[in-house]
């Protein structure tokens, strides 16, 4: 059982390796633009918000 394990854990560090090397996934790369557009999409509505709410308050 201990060689098995010591076998699957040089192979999957063998595999991170040469995962590092090549860097990130296109769908990795998706992932970050999706998420950075839904912040940016959330900022830009909370600050229409504060603006319609600062709007309201002056009229």
């Amino acid at each position: 059982m201990t060689v098995l394990s010591a076998e699957l854990r040089d192979r999957f560090s063998e595999l991170a390796g040469r995962r590092r090397e090549q860097g990130a996934t296109t769908l990795e790369y998706v992932v970050i633009a999706a998420a950075v557009f839904v912040a940016a999409v959330a900022l830009v509505g909370i600050i229409i918000g504060v603006i319609n709410r600062e709007q309201a308050k002056i009229q």
